[in-house]
């Protein structure tokens, strides 16, 4: 059965190639390859965080880890922070 790769996959791979081909491309189409890496970067948190919860009424454990889904997304390394 041949492998099939995951989106979130498929959106890491796509950054890792247009960041290797900043190096090759003409300084006009340097930074639109960088925002398309990170784009692609972006993406493949969104596939890869986990949804919160839906309820009624959530627990401060419940917000806790939304707030930890968000931030994998928009601040990776802050979804580990465990201050007081």
């Amino acid at each position: 059965m041949p492998y099939i790769p995951t989106a979130a996959e498929l959106a890491g791979a796509l950054a890792e190639l247009l960041d290797g081909l900043q190096s090759e491309l003409p300084s006009s189409s340097v930074h639109r390859a960088r925002v398309g890496a990170n784009i692609a970067r972006i993406l493949q948190r969104e596939l890869t965080t986990v949804p919160a919860p839906s309820t009624a009424d959530p627990t401060w454990e419940d917000l806790v880890e939304a707030v930890r889904g968000e931030l994998a997304v928009v601040k990776p390394g802050y979804d580990a922070w465990e201050g007081a």
